[in-house]
């Protein structure tokens, strides 16, 4: 199917969805479901289910306001039909392999931060590029080295640097080899160093437009 809409506006496809019948119409339940689309594939004698979209009310429905929910499954290996792996609530909370998601993420399950590398300097790095990653693997350096900024961080995001070499790193307290907004408070008002191979993790706070050090471990 092929929509076309020119002007300022956009095309739209609704799905309507009420109780009682056409002429008559009533309020939807908790729980009620609006619409579900069903995908099949074709196994060579049939067609099988092996995704859905559901939307549904998810709320005590009131004038002016229907709470939604939607929810994705997929049919697993050697299963017949879907089952729920994803959830976004009325509450805008995100649930993955759970049906009641208590935060705006909740994983019930392990969760994986795929590395990259990054190869360094001795002396000093200034402005670290790492990316759209969480966990750095840090190699490079032949002597002590350090680390004064971190570029584009945004509020909440989370890094991982990981000295991966025998040689000292250290992170900078509020150096000013850095722009201001992409550096660095380790809360000792010193700086702090790894002996060797050792971890840094480090949280962005937009509200003061640095890295703070969170934990360290070597």
């Amino acid at each position: 199917m092929t929509y076309r809409y020119s002007g300022t506006n956009i095309s739209t496809t609704n799905y309507l969805r009420s109780l009682g019948n056409l002429t008559t119409p009533t309020i939807v339940n908790n729980g009620s479901h609006v619409q579900r689309f069903d995908f099949y594939g074709y196994d060579g004698s049939d067609y099988q289910k092996n995704a859905q979209i559901l939307v549904s009310v998810d709320g005590n429905p009131a004038l002016g306001s229907i709470p939604g929910r939607i929810t994705f499954s997929t049919t697993t290996v050697g299963a017949s039909t879907p089952t729920e792996v994803m959830r976004i609530t009325n509450g805008q909370e995100v649930g993955i392999n759970t049906t009641s998601p208590n935060t705006r993420i909740d994983i019930n399950g392990n969760i994986a931060v795929r590395q990259n590398g990054t190869s360094l300097v001795n002396g000093a790095n200034h402005n670290l590029n790492t990316g759209e990653y969480s966990f750095i693997r840090i190699t490079g350096p032949t002597a002590a080295f350090s680390i004064t900024g971190l570029a584009d961080g945004t509020d909440g995001e989370i890094i991982t640097l990981f000295n991966q070499t025998a040689f000292n790193l250290t992170i900078a307290n509020a150096n000013i080899g850095s722009l201001v907004a992409n550096r660095i408070l380790t809360l000792t008002g010193a700086d702090i160093s790894t002996t060797g191979q050792g971890t840094v993790t480090l949280q962005y706070s937009s509200a003061d437009s640095r890295w703070i050090v969170i934990a360290i471990r070597d």
